[in-house]
C-alpha cells in the first residue's frame, strides 16, 4: 500500500511540475540549462537550507501544539502540504489547509488550529520586523 502512495505522490509531483512548466511558458531546456550552470555544492546547500526550513516549521508547530503532542513526522508532512496548498491556491486560501489537516489528522480542535496558525504568523511577522530593524540599523547613514 505504501508503494502505491509513493507512486501516486511522485505522479502528482510530476503532473504539478509539468502544469507549472506548461502554464508559465518556460521551456524544459531552459530549466535544464539553468541547473547545469549552477555549482552542485551551492545546489546542495540550497536544498539543505530549504529542508531545514520545513523542519523548523514543523518544530514550531509542535511547540505551539504541545498540549496535544502531535508526532513530529506528521507535523513535517502537514507543514509541507500546508505550504504546497499555500503556494498553489489563490489569495493565500491555502492557509486554511493547515487548520483542516491538524483537525483531521491529529484531532486538534479547530480553535486550537486557528490559534496556532495565527501565533505562527505573528512569529513570522516578528522575525521579519527584526530583520528589517537590523537592516535599518546596519544601513543607516552615519
Amino acid at each position: 500500500m505504501k508503494r502505491y502512495r509513493l507512486l501516486i505522490a511522485a505522479g502528482l509531483a510530476v503532473l504539478f511540475f509539468g502544469a507549472v512548466l506548461a502554464f508559465s511558458g518556460v521551456r524544459p531546456a531552459e530549466v535544464v540549462a539553468l541547473f547545469r550552470g549552477c555549482d552542485p555544492s551551492w545546489l546542495l546547500a540550497a536544498l539543505a537550507a530549504y529542508a531545514a526550513s520545513y523542519a523548523g516549521r514543523a518544530l514550531r508547530f509542535k511547540l505551539l501544539l504541545k498540549g496535544f503532542a502531535p508526532p513530529y513526522a506528521g507535523l513535517l508532512c502537514t507543514a509541507t502540504l500546508h505550504n504546497l496548498f499555500n503556494a498553489a491556491m489563490p489569495a493565500r486560501t491555502g492557509e486554511l489547509s493547515y487548520i483542516y489537516l491538524v483537525r483531521t489528522k491529529f484531532r486538534i480542535p479547530t480553535a486550537n488550529g486557528v490559534a496556532s496558525l495565527v501565533a505562527a504568523r505573528v512569529l513570522d511577522l516578528a522575525c521579519i520586523m527584526a530583520y528589517l530593524g537590523m537592516g535599518l540599523i546596519y544601513y543607516a547613514p552615519a
